[in-house]
């Protein structure tokens, strides 16, 4: 029973009821002079821990069996003391209770150990009066408390210091004392479990802790100051806080004192770091709840249980925990007070004033306070030595920071001389700056960025992922406030911290998208940040920076933040050159550091040893030995002083011949070795794990806690903590020499220990595994193990490459593909799987040939071992058709494609998923090509298998019904594709939400088919939302936003509505030229919708400028043949063809004509296309039999491929039709407007405009004609001009 919860409030929190008052007679008894008792038994450890826990319950065991025999209940207890109350009027049986206990202790009773023999001696205080009593429900801990008049009374008669102190009111009554009252409320039972269940934090309700002498911090929290009706709400806060840092508020109490909370750290469970913890818990608190006043403190104490075996309580006793509660009790209102010894302990971490020495209650020396104000934002070495000799170089750092602008100054230096010293000496000023560093294994994804992001929103690793995440997003909202942009890029920026939440903006970015939205994520937030503060880095060792990481810094550059000052600490690459990030916009200065002169060395020298002189000959000895690298000379001190080799007078002692030879490395070496076993056997392990090093791996390493071990190190200046989970030596060279003095065969021992232990840490959470694929690969490889290296290598570089870092994935995915060609050969399955991930890597970066060639190589290996009918070759198929696909190499593709699908009937059968996605590739290829009737098929029968293997409610399911619309669509099936669009819409929205851009593309697709059926009010709702969707989770400034807000230009102009369109399609073309520049292909797109528009408007000139241009750059950029250039050709053409230059308009079609018909061929489309433009440019200048004759072939074409009844085959026929009429052919243009005419009817509708024009262009053909009741006929079709639909 970890906590004491009397039945009294027990019952009560049961029934509902929360507070109340009772009459009664209060019972108060201490056990005198404990403290000096517990003092010395302390000093026993575990020994002196169990004769202290018997101690109390021999002393309390007997008083609180008389209360609870005499109908009394303790009500809690108070260290090594409890308070007990007797309900009701009647103090009969109090005496009964009272005299009993006296008489057992008439005399002292005398607690007999081997450790000497102590008297046990009680002190009893009564009062009388009404008492309140108070239940604070909570879902973390219920917490009651009495309080009232009795109690106080009770604390003023202990100042007696009597053995039996009585109210006046309890006086008279014990004179008058009558029978028991048989209405009082009976003696508690034992708490069972579920009693007090809810007053005990579901964190400790399984702990069971022995009593001992244990570390631990104590925190006396005084609530007095707040209102009654506050005081729930505190408390709630405080447990969320306690869960939060894994504190337990052990008791509170309303005494003379007030509302008092005590509060134990380390205890019962030690979860480490104990005093950042407290000091953490004790500043957030009163950040929330400025009227509080705290006590800190921390030092051993009795950990155990107080009271008797039925009746007790887990508590800590000791001067240690006193000491809390006297500095609260002088504590102001809002300060924390606390003693020298945690100030010593945390003053690298935390900000502290110096307070007033007291004279405090029960402790004979007096105390030397200190408020606790605030964390601090340092780096994470501890440097002890003074800066001496860089003065000059400090000023020319500072100035770097206090000029305007944005800049980066290098600090360049050989290892030791002191640069990142000199860089924390000249930021001192300046706390409020970011600490950044570059691992040398390269392993980590983005670190430095990461770092920054972990200092800035707080990160705290005491705290749980859910915790810092909640802290992130209520900063986040701060941050942002009403910044559209900002809130949206809150989840991308997360992601780097491994925040993730339903819904987010981060969860609906494509794949492929997320590197670059993530890059300009963070130099927003920078810009953001730089508004209002000038934001200072401190960048450690960016020699070793990633090339990812380097991207991220110049982004900031290219968005020209104004306010950044970087200053980077270098060590010289190896051709002798200093470190160039080359960030744009970003002023660059190189300072070269250099080792100390003789009189800035002799003055380190002195102030390492304390000293204000020294022996000629001694400061003459260790200049010369360490030759002016401050490094070295901290070394060669420290040395000297651990192994006793000075004097009284500071003279050298004894032969030193021996380090006449040593290096650095030696003397560092020899401090090593001056290290216990322990510490030196966890460094071993540590260095293995690189600068930076995770506890929680090298704990799991060694099998052991680490906490003894770390604090030395620490002590040693060896590393220094990040967090509580990460830790970094404070010098490479520290970790380099622990490294390299071990044996090949004992660091290949534990580089396998490293890896092995990684591989079990992470076996169960796929993501972690992937992060550390590499460095998990790296300690394989220095093992000896390459095969198990390589397979690891293989798995990150597939990682990297999802991730979008092809630079890293290339060139990992290389190392794993040429270590299995080493060790397994170039035939071996596993070799043939890592050149098809690399093979993939060379596709999604466009190197066809590169990815075609190591494609290839690996299906001949696969199917050498596996067969042609293994369904892995199938796979391997598969990825080898879509880059053919992709390269536009259909007939290669397509051969693929239909061997992946025999291979999957054979092995799956025709019902199987596999199958059906098989189909789905075959079917896309098809509708590529324009083969309509040969994907239609497939995607039917893909559609029927995804219904029974998946069900009608997945994504898959959502893809092709998508692609089927699609078909139907481009096949002008217009009543066909509506529904199949609709349902794959509601399925997306369904599974994915109302915001994802999947979503925005099926809006996108149902709107062009509703401006094909004139529902155009539909049409304008959906690309509307389109665009909402995209602009909010692409942003303002995403191509794929530009492209969605030309969608809406499109619409626009086709309806008219030029001036609406020429806003949208500028905007696009701004953000185009932003992404990808004047001459990208997508921003010459851009351009050439804007002077369709403008020929549109009738600013003919200037749409014929524009696309003059456009054209010629296509040319140069894309090259003649590319579909781009020859569209923007043919828009060209058809300016020309509207300005009445015909025979230009000619001379550019037929050129178009000629590259369709040779690189798309005879029978594709959009050479039917151009064949139709050609025409139409031939009718106008009355060469009418080669018009004619062009349109025949182009509708043949049409016909062909999109059928008779495609939207596509009516147009050409429409514009034969009107060749026929202006060549005097009625008859022939009559039956060519008729077959329009059933068309459109058929698949745009009676009222459709098209469908409009072609019954006047039938009514105008039969009146030359003659036949007027059928033009009468037509005319009674025609709808007067309403709204658009």
């Amino acid at each position: 029973m970890l906590r004491y919860v009397p039945d009294f409030i027990y019952s009560k929190s049961r029934t509902g009821e929360l507070s109340g008052t009772i009459d009664a007679y209060v019972l108060f008894i201490d056990v005198v002079e404990f403290t000096t008792i517990s003092n010395e038994l302390r000093k026993e450890g575990k020994r002196g821990a169990e004769a202290l826990n018997q101690f109390l319950s021999t002393a309390l065991t007997y008083p609180i069996e008389q209360v609870e025999l005499n109908g009394g209940f303790v009500s809690h207890f108070a260290g090594d003391a409890f308070c007990a109350v007797f309900p009701g009027t009647n103090a009969a049986k109090l005496r009964s209770a009272v005299d009993a206990i006296r008489k057992q202790h008439v005399s002292p009773v005398m607690f007999k150990t081997d450790m000497g023999d102590y008297p046990i001696k009680l002190r009893i205080t009564v009062s009388c009066g009404t008492l309140n009593w108070n239940i604070y429900p909570s879902e973390r801990q219920h917490e009651y408390v009495f309080s009232g008049k009795p109690l106080l009374e009770i604390k003023s008669l202990g100042k007696q210091k009597q053995d039996l102190a009585l109210s006046e009111a309890v006086r008279m009554a014990f004179i008058e004392a009558q029978a028991f009252d048989e209405e009082a409320i009976p003696a508690d039972e034992q708490n069972k479990p579920e009693q007090t269940a809810n007053f005990i934090s579901k964190r400790l309700q399984s702990a069971n802790p022995a009593n001992e002498i244990r570390d631990g911090a104590y925190c006396f929290v005084n609530l007095s100051c707040l209102p009654k009706d506050g005081i729930e709400s505190a408390l709630a806060l405080m447990h969320e806080k306690l869960d939060d840092y894994g504190g337990y508020l052990n008791k509170l109490d309303d005494s003379d004192k007030g509302l008092v909370a005590l509060i134990l750290f380390g205890l019962p469970k030690g979860m480490g770091n104990t005093l950042e913890r407290a000091c953490r818990f004790s500043l957030e608190l009163v950040k929330e709840l400025p009227k509080l006043s705290m006590g800190l403190s921390c030092g051993n104490a009795y950990a155990g249980y107080v009271g008797s075996e039925t009746t007790r309580e887990y508590t800590a006793l000791g001067s240690a925990v006193n000491l809390a509660s006297r500095l609260m009790q002088k504590a102001s209102w809002g300060e924390i007070l606390t003693d020298s010894y945690l100030e010593q302990e945390m003053h690298y971490k935390y900000q502290f004033e110096s307070a007033d020495t007291l004279t405090l209650k029960g402790f004979v020396a007096p105390v030397h306070c200190h408020r606790l104000i605030d964390r601090l934002p340092v780096p994470p070495q501890s440097f002890m030595s003074e800066l001496v000799g860089r003065e000059t170089e400090v000023e020319q750092i500072r100035q770097a920071v206090q000029q305007s602008g944005s800049r980066i100054m290098y600090i360049s230096g050989e290892p030791g001389v002191g640069k990142s010293r000199l860089i924390i000496e000249a930021m001192k000023p300046y706390p409020n700056r970011y600490f950044l560093f570059c691992d040398p294994s390269g392993h980590k994804l983005l670190e430095p960025i990461k770092q920054f992001l972990r200092q800035h929103f707080a990160f705290d690793s005491l705290l749980s992922r859910e915790v810092n995440q909640r802290s992130f997003r209520e900063q986040w909202s701060k941050l942002a406030g009403e910044d559209k942009e900002l809130q949206r890029i809150e989840s991308i920026v997360g992601d780097l911290l491994g925040y993730e939440w339903e819904r987010s903006i981060w969860s609906m970015l494509p794949p492929n998208e997320r590197p670059e939205q993530q890059k300009k994520a963070f130099a927003t937030l920078l810009a953001r940040i730089a508004e209002t503060d000038k934001i200072i880095i401190h960048l450690d060792d960016p020699q070793w920076i990633d090339a990812m990481d380097t991207e991220y810094f110049r982004q900031l550059g290219i968005a020209k933040i104004d306010n950044i000052v970087i200053i980077a600490a270098c060590r010289y690459l190896d051709d002798g050159s200093t470190v160039d990030l080359a960030i744009p916009n970003c002023e660059a200065r190189h300072l070269e550091l250099t080792r100390l002169s003789e009189e800035a060395a002799v003055r380190l020298i002195r102030h390492l040893l304390k000293v204000e002189t020294l022996p000629p000959e001694t400061q003459d000895w260790i200049v010369k030995k360490a030759d002016g690298n401050p490094l070295f000379i901290e070394q060669v001190v420290a040395y000297l002083k651990e192994n006793d080799c000075f004097d009284g007078d500071y003279k050298l002692k004894g032969n030193l011949d021996y380090l006449s030879s040593f290096g650095i490395a030696d003397i560092i070496g020899s401090r090593i070795d001056s290290l216990t076993e322990a510490v030196r056997n966890t460094l071993q392990h540590a260095c293995v794990l690189g600068l930076e090093f995770n506890t929680r791996v090298l704990s799991e390493m060694l099998s052991r806690k680490l906490d003894d071990d770390l604090g030395e190190g620490k002590q040693a200046r060896v590393w220094a903590d990040i967090d509580e989970l990460r830790y970094i030596f404070t010098h490479v060279l520290i970790k380099d020499t622990a490294y390299n003095r071990m044996m090949s065969d004992k660091l290949k021992t534990l580089h396998l220990l490293a890896a092995e232990t990684m591989e079990r840490m992470y076996h169960d959470d796929e993501k972690a595994l992937n992060e550390h694929s590499e460095e998990i690969a790296g300690h394989f490889e220095t093992a000896g193990l390459e095969e198990k290296a390589a397979e690891y290598y293989d798995n990150a570089g597939v990682w990297y490459t999802k991730e979008y870092d092809f630079i890293k994935g290339e060139a990992i995915l290389d190392k794993a593909l040429s270590m299995r060609q080493k060790l397994l050969g170039k035939e071996h399955i596993e070799t043939a799987t890592s050149m098809e991930h690399l093979g993939y890597l060379y596709g999604k970066t466009d190197r066809y040939e590169k990815a075609e060639q190591l494609h290839l190589h690996s299906l001949n290996i696969r199917e050498s071992v596996l067969g042609t009918e293994h369904p892995e070759i199938a796979n391997s198929l598969g990825k080898l058709a879509y880059l053919y696909r992709r390269m536009g190499e259909y007939g290669k593709a397509e051969l693929l494609y239909k061997k992946t699908l025999k291979i999957n009937k054979l092995a799956f059968g025709i019902e199987h998923l596999d199958t059906a996605t098989s189909m789905h590739n075959l079917a896309l290829l098809y509708h590529d090509q324009g083969k309509y009737n040969m994907a239609k098929p497939l995607y039917q029968k893909a559609l029927s298998i995804s219904e029974k293997c998946i069900g009608k409610n997945s994504p898959n399911y959502a893809d092709t019904l998508d692609c089927l619309a699609v078909l139907y669509k481009d096949q002008g099936r217009y009543n066909l594709a509506e529904p199949l669009y609709c349902q794959a819409l509601q399925i997306r929205e369904r599974y994915l939400g109302e915001n994802h851009p999947d979503i925005a593309c099926s809006l996108n697709n149902v709107a062009l088919l509703y401006d094909k059926q004139g529902k155009y009010n539909q049409e304008e709702t959906m690309l509307i939302r389109a665009y909402q969707i995209l602009s909010l989770v692409m942003g303002e400034w995403h191509t794929d936003t530009s492209v969605s807000l030309n969608n809406l230009a499109c619409f626009y102009d086709s309806k008219g509505r030029y001036n609406e369109a020429i806003s949208f399609q500028q905007k696009a073309l701004d953000i185009f030229s932003k992404q990808y520049g004047p001459s990208n292909p997508n921003t010459l797109v851009a351009m050439q919708n804007l002077a369709i528009t403008y020929s549109k408007q009738g600013n003919l000139n200037q749409s014929k400028t524009i696309l003059v241009e456009v054209a010629e750059t296509m040319k140069i950029v894309l090259g003649e043949e590319h579909p781009k250039t020859m569209s923007a050709l043919g828009v060209l053409a058809t300016i020309y063809y509207l300005h009445g230059e015909y025979k230009l308009a000619e001379s550019i079609v037929s050129r178009v004509l000629e590259l369709n018909e040779r690189i798309l061929g005879t029978d594709h489309p959009q050479t039917a296309r151009s064949l139709s433009n050609l025409a139409n440019s031939q009718a106008r200048q009355g060469l009418y039999e080669s018009a004619v004759n062009n349109h025949l072939k182009a509708l043949k074409i049409r016909e062909k491929v999109l059928g008779v009844n495609h939207l596509d085959t009516a147009w050409t026929m429409s514009s034969l039709a009107c060749i026929y009429r202006d060549m005097v052919l009625y008859t022939e243009a009559e039956k060519l407007y008729t077959r329009v005419f059933d068309v459109r009817r058929s698949v745009l509708g009676i009222e459709h405009p098209d469908t409009q024009k072609t019954i006047n262009d039938l009514i105008a053909t039969y009146e030359k004609l003659n036949q007027q009741e059928k033009a009468a006929e037509y005319k009674a079709m025609l709808i007067s001009p309403t709204e658009d639909k």
